[in-house]
Order: structure tokens, then C-alpha cells, then sequence
């Protein structure tokens, strides 16, 4: 691809001027580098027809323009070049990331019961080129970046009252532009740690649907994109030392990633607006989890730490079963449908005190708060009890139901550790969540009447995790470890002209491998 061929070039012409001309590095941060990304990324997405609408019939049923959110998870590579003298530090960048950030969002009607369309974008990769640029403490970097980036984009509007057929397609290479700020933490062995913000905007440009059924139709889209990742960085020149970089401010830290696989559930239950108990029906997702995670433990000579987690994944596979009972859906109604496209981003941040300690056990407790992004896209039908409403199979490609779901929690909990042998820690953590807030979307994507339907809550929960961890040298370990997580939030799904109580359970649970690396103190 031309843009990735242009990065590669204009990162390899600066380092090779920096270094063609006798630049020599004058600090840590100096010197031609390598980095890995993992992150999550959402962004908000405008459609608008213009008066004409869809392949150049308005139907006079509104709806534009329509916005809506597309989440997922972004990961790839960079290189750069960074010139440091003194304090300051500049240079140039240029990154790739492939993608899985995609949605759907209701399109071309603002009429309730009325079927309009489904308006899909799907990001498959980004390309960026930007300036950084920022000040140095020591072996820290704060920095802002600005610069050009290409987004490399599927476009579609399917009409779903007809089987959800496609009414046009269009592929593209857009480009826009990106502001961010990150910060750079060196470690040792020329090994350094990142986290980073990026806003990417792209449009207001036009794209033309390619249509089967109408002329092609003329779409501008505006797409305000946000990125937040974590990677690690290997530079070629500068200081590289052997020995973890002196901190005398008193802090050590433990910088590290995990790789996490296990199982995801999220259901929520319906009951009857005026009957006390009575269940009416149940959406029930559940399927494999893999996921990514990056976190940083900091404390200082005293007995303060704070922990920061940050993971992104992606559901792969699983099923949506869809129940509904008597006396609405008479007899008793399962359908089964199967999952794809699901996604999670989860973070936290929590600040403690060391409560004891010995020389080979340590003990503390903490408060903070974290957030959790969920969306869940089920395709198909297939009826296993009842007569509807899937009584008709639908093929696995119709998308039938996505939800999308947003948690902030308050965090409180204890945890501990203790030497098994010189090398060998078991660490615990139990962390109370007393206050979760819950906001979801659901979309029926077949049922105009409720979609979108959305749901609000407040409620309760609980993590548990275990690691075992082995010192290999003074400043690298790896793990292993299990969580189990759990929220729970009673509330009020809003269908339209009445309010219904619900009750949303989010669960998860699995295995993880981890590596991390030590330094300061």
C-alpha cells in the first residue's frame, strides 16, 4: 500500500540523515526505534444522503443525517526516529495498525415501526505519519504528536426488510488527520515502555455506494476517530543500559503484559412492567474471549502504590440465546444465534496503601475506579422451541442483534503476597465493586419498533485474580494467573411508550500468561 511504502521511506530517510550528518545522540531517548501497539479504538460515525437519499429516491422518511458508534481493537507496528538535546526531544514517526473497529447504526428513517436501513463502516487498518515532539525527566518522555494519517475503510447500507441485502458497497483509502499526546518510559536493554492517545479525523469526504438495485449513490461521511494504546518500544542508539535506569526519586515500578484467554457471558433479564417477578424474556450471550493487557505497579519508598490496567479483546465465536415466555410470547420461545465481531476494552486505576510487610510477605489495601466497553453482534436465527419468530431459518450473514454496553465501577479491595521460594511469588488480589453504572444499547436490527432500545442501570460487583509469578533475573519474571470478574446492575429497559425492569449480568473468566519487567527503586 502507498501509505505504508511512504512511511517506511520517510522514517528511514530521517534516520538516515540523523545519522549521516554525525548526529550524535545526546540522550536516552536518542536514536532510531522499533515498537509494537496494542490498544482499543471507537469513534463516532455520520452518514448523511443529502436530499436525494439512497440511489436517488427520497422517501421522505428522514433519518439523515444518522450517527452512530463503532468500537474494536487495533493492533500493529511502528518506527521512528528521535533527536533529544537537553531536556527536549523531537523526531518523526510513522505507524500501521490492522483493526476490527467496525459497527451498525440504524439509517435513513427518524419514524418509529417504520424500517429504514443499516449504514455499516468497518476500519480494517490505519496508517499514520506524525511528528512527536515533548520534554524529558530522566528516562521520561512527555510528548504531543501531530500529523497526516489514512484510514483504509468498507462502507455498506444494507436494507433489512428484504433478508438485509445489500443496497451498496464502497471501499476506500480516506486521509484526515491526528492529534495525540503519550508518554515514554525508558527501562533497560535499549527496551521501553508507551501508552498513547490519538484522535484521528476523517471527512467530511464523499464516498459512492456501488448499488446492485439503484444508481450510485453519493454518501459524505464524517468519522471523529479516538485511539488509546500501550506497546513497547526497542531503540538503536542513545543509552542503552544494561542495568535498570537510577531513579532517585525513590519509586520502583513494574511495567508488564499479559495474554488472556477465557470465557465471556452477558445476559439480561426482562420482567413484566406491572407484575412483581414475572420474567418475560432473556438475552443471553456468551463465548471465548481472547484479550491483551498492559499494566503498570508503582510505590515509592514509603507505603503508597497505585496499579494501572489497561486490556482489549475480542470475543472469538459464541452464541446468543434468545428466550422469551408466557403470557406475551405464548407458547415458549428459544432461538439460537451465533456471535461475531464482539469486542471488550477494560481499565482501571486504583491507589493503596502497604498495610505490612516482611521480607518475604506484603499485604495492602486499595480504592479506584475502572470502566468496561462491551459489544456483542449476534447473526442468524434458528427456532429451537416455539413456533416464532424464527420459525423460517435465517441465514448465519443477517445480522439480527448487537449490544453495546458501557460500565464505570468504583473499585475497593485487599491484596497480598508471599514468597514461596527465593524466586517463586503467589499474589492475590479481591476487589469489592459497591456502585457499577451500566448504559447499553440494544439493536434489533429486524424489529424497527425496538431498535434501538436502550437500558440503563446501577449495581454491584466483584474480581478475583491469582498469579504465580517466577523471578528469571533481577528485573524480568513471567506468570501465570486466573480472574474471575462479575457485575450485576437492576434497571429500566426503555421500550417505547413504557418502561421495563431489567436486571444485566456481565461475566468473565479465564487464564493468563505475563511477562514484566522491573526498574527504579
Amino acid at each position: 500500500m502507498r501509505a505504508l511504502r511512504m512511511i517506511g521511506l520517510a522514517a528511514a530517510a530521517v534516520a538516515f540523515a540523523a545519522t549521516g550528518a554525525g548526529a550524535a545522540p545526546s540522550g536516552p531517548f536518542s536514536g532510531f526505534h522499533l515498537g509494537a501497539v496494542l490498544g482499543g479504538g471507537w469513534s463516532e460515525t455520520t452518514w448523511d444522503a443529502g436530499p436525494e437519499g439512497i440511489g436517488g429516491d427520497n422517501l421522505g422518511l428522514g433519518g439523515f443525517p444518522a450517527a452512530g458508534l463503532t468500537t474494536g481493537v487495533i493492533s500493529g507496528a511502528r518506527a521512528g526516529y528521535t533527536f533529544q538535546a537537553g531536556a527536549f526531544a523531537f523526531g518523526i514517526e510513522g505507524m500501521f495498525v490492522g483493526t476490527n473497529v467496525d459497527g451498525q447504526i440504524e439509517c435513513g428513517t427518524d419514524q418509529p415501526f417504520l424500517y429504514g436501513y443499516i449504514c455499516v463502516t468497518d476500519l480494517a487498518g490505519l496508517a499514520t505519519m506524525t511528528a512527536r515532539a515533548g520534554v524529558t525527566r530522566g528516562n521520561t518522555f512527555l510528548y504531543g504528536t501531530g500529523g497526516v494519517a489514512w484510514a483504509f475503510q468498507r462502507h455498506e447500507v444494507q436494507e433489512p426488510y428484504f433478508g438485509v441485502i445489500s443496497w451498496g458497497v464502497a471501499a476506500e483509502t480516506a486521509r484526515g488527520w491526528t492529534l495525540g499526546a503519550g508518554i515514554e518510559q525508558r527501562l533497560s536493554h535499549g527496551f521501553s515502555l508507551r501508552a498513547d492517545y490519538s484522535f484521528v479525523r476523517i471527512g467530511p469526504h464523499e464516498v459512492v455506494l456501488d448499488s446492485p438495485f439503484f444508481a450510485d449513490s453519493p454518501m459524505t461521511l464524517t468519522q471523529n476517530y479516538h485511539f488509546a494504546s500501550i506497546g513497547f518500544d526497542f531503540r538503536f542508539g542513545g543509552t542503552t543500559a544494561t542495568q535498570p535506569p537510577e531513579n532517585p526519586g525513590g519509586w520502583a515500578f513494574e511495567a508488564g503484559t499479559r495474554t488472556w484467554a477465557g470465557v465471556s457471558r452477558f445476559a439480561w433479564d426482562l420482567y413484566h412492567p406491572y407484575v412483581a417477578g414475572e420474567q418475560l424474556s432473556r438475552i443471553d450471550f456468551q463465548g471465548p474471549l481472547l484479550a491483551g493487557e498492559a499494566f503498570l505497579r508503582a510505590a515509592n519508598g514509603g507505603r503508597l502504590f497505585v496499579n494501572a490496567l489497561f486490556g482489549t479483546g475480542a470475543t472469538i465465536g459464541g452464541t446468543l440465546i434468545d428466550d422469551d415466555y408466557p403470557p406475551f410470547t405464548d407458547p415458549f420461545s428459544q432461538t439460537l444465534s451465533v456471535l461475531g465481531n464482539g469486542r471488550t476494552t477494560h481499565a482501571s486505576v486504583d491507589v493503596g496503601l502497604t498495610l505490612g510487610e516482611g521480607e518475604r510477605w506484603a499485604a495492602g489495601a486499595f480504592a479506584g475506579v475502572g470502566a468496561l466497553l462491551e459489544r456483542y453482534a449476534a447473526f442468524g436465527c434458528e427456532q429451537l422451541a416455539g413456533g416464532a419468530p424464527c420459525a423460517v431459518t435465517i441465514p448465519a450473514f443477517v445480522p439480527v442483534i448487537t449490544q453495546t454496553s458501557i460500565w464505570g465501577t468504583l473499585r475497593v479491595g485487599v491484596i497480598g503476597q508471599v514468597s514461596l521460594t527465593d524466586r517463586l511469588w503467589l499474589r492475590g488480589e479481591a476487589t469489592a465493586i459497591p456502585l457499577a453504572f451500566f448504559a447499553s444499547e440494544d439493536n434489533h436490527w429486524l424489529r424497527p419498533d425496538i431498535n434501538p432500545l436502550p437500558l440503563l442501570g446501577r449495581g454491584y460487583g466483584i474480581e478475583l485474580q491469582a498469579t504465580l509469578t517466577y523471578e528469571v533475573n533481577e528485573t524480568f519474571s513471567i506468570g501465570v494467573g486466573t480472574r474471575f470478574g462479575q457485575l450485576v446492575a437492576p434497571g429500566t429497559a426503555y421500550f417505547p411508550g413504557i418502561e421495563e425492569p431489567q436486571t444485566t449480568t456481565s461475566r468473565r473468566s479465564g487464564v493468563f500468561l505475563q511477562m514484566s519487567h522491573t526498574f527504579g527503586g
